[in-house]
């Protein structure tokens, strides 16, 4: 194609090259062959092309120049709207939404990821729907709503139309949450993630599945030297020290005294793990609402801190953590350790979170989802799945039998 006359063709075949890259994790090819192809593409006055090529150069960017990927994708995102380019749309919303969490923007994250999920329902897009309700799945697990997390990614996996590919992000989000809950069903999903790197190392499904298997080690459930085996091959397959962050904090926890190595570039609650400042990881991970980021952060430090840890995982139902610090704890020293959750309020019982409890408190006053979103400060999409939870613990089929049986429980 380069030996003929520019064409559109020449353009698109570059942006399918940066693609490929991009998703290689080739970061600088992706930018010279994205570059190329947008040049061409805006002199033969080709949006779908240009819309495309920033589309994968603002991907690869979010690890290199934060603000120029948030202008690329966004860029991407306008054109795709603006041109009804559906496909691109949709490839544009996920990405800015997997950037976001990858730079730790949750509450960004989450609006791309909401109004990514509604233009994929409004326009029949059902492949990336379910990539994105998948994606979603990880930010709630992240942000400590495990049951939501749990529905949003079972109904991605139980749905037998949805690829390999596409069921993945949904399949990271309920391996950890079953890892962390001690549910045995964990196994069989974390065996098909390993399938993945049985056809080659490619480090977008590496890098979580070797954080999953450090977190199995560091809880006594995997091998150690397997999980710096994984990590190592990650380290050594990362374009950017920022890529890292996360196995690097592990490393640190499963082989202490290891060499942090640069941080340079790294998310700050990583960067002041690695530097021993455990205090202010768990500072940034609260203000972030990471509770079991958080947690971790926190059971590396003394004694109230690895208490307050134990606290959070209990209240997350991670028992099998909770189990973990409360022997650090023991092989420390400390005395008189909390045993686990006492049933002491009829909440507890039922199984509803302290957000679901103030939810059922305003469905109970007659508040719609709007109405509860703008009291709470939390997007309507949150309330939804805050309200279906609390329904679905209630037994109940309606707000009104919620409240109904709610009151009679006595949970208000």
């Amino acid at each position: 194609l380069e030996a003929v006359p520019a064409s559109a063709e020449l353009a698109m075949a570059y942006s399918n090259l940066s693609q490929l890259a991009m998703l290689a994790e080739r970061l600088d090819e992706t930018l010279s062959l994205g570059g190329r192809a947008i040049e061409l593409a805006e002199q033969l006055d080709r949006q779908d092309v240009v819309c495309h090529a920033l589309n994968n150069v603002g991907a690869a960017e979010q690890w290199l120049d934060l603000a120029n990927s948030r202008l690329h994708l966004a860029r991407s995102l306008e054109i795709a709207l603006e041109q009804n380019f559906q496909e691109h749309a949709a490839r544009a919303f996920t990405n800015c939404a997997c950037g976001e969490i990858n730079q730790l923007g949750y509450s960004q994250a989450q609006s791309f990821l909401d109004r990514g999920i509604d233009y994929c329902v409004e326009n029949d897009l059902a492949t990336w729907r379910d990539y994105m309700r998948g994606v979603r799945a990880q930010l709630l697990l992240r942000q400590g709503y495990w049951n939501e997390a749990a529905a949003e990614a079972l109904d991605v996996i139980s749905n037998d139309q949805a690829t390999a590919l596409v069921r993945y992000p949904a399949l990271v989000a309920l391996v950890k949450l079953r890892l962390r809950r001690g549910d045995p069903s964990a196994e069989p999903l974390l065996a098909e993630m390993n399938r993945f790197l049985e056809r080659g190392a490619e480090l977008q499904r590496l890098l979580p599945y070797a954080a999953i298997v450090a977190e199995q080690a560091w809880l006594g459930e995997a091998e150690i030297a397997e999980a710096l085996r994984l990590i190592d091959l990650a380290e050594t397959l990362s374009p950017t020290r920022a890529m890292f962050a996360e196995l690097a904090s592990w490393r640190q926890i499963l082989s202490a005294g290891s060499d942090a190595g640069d941080t340079a570039g790294m998310a700050a609650p990583y960067r002041m793990l690695l530097a021993g400042d455990w205090q202010g990881a768990a500072a940034v991970w609260a203000d972030l609402n990471a509770p079991y980021e958080r947690a971790l952060a926190l059971a590396q430090g003394d004694e109230p801190a690895q208490r307050a840890a134990l606290e959070i995982f209990e209240t997350l139902g991670a028992k099998p953590v909770a189990s973990h610090v409360r022997e650090i704890m023991r092989r420390n020293g400390i005395i008189r350790i909390a045993r686990g959750p006492r049933q002491t309020t009829r909440a507890n019982s039922a199984g509803l979170t302290q957000r679901q409890m103030e939810v059922l408190q305003l469905i109970e006053r007659g508040f719609s989802n709007k109405r509860i979103a703008e009291h709470l400060t939390i997007s309507p999409k949150t309330v939804d799945h805050h309200v279906s939870a609390v329904l679905g613990k209630l037994d109940a089929i309606s707000r009104g039998e919620a409240t109904a049986a709610a009151r009679d429980s006595g949970l208000i």
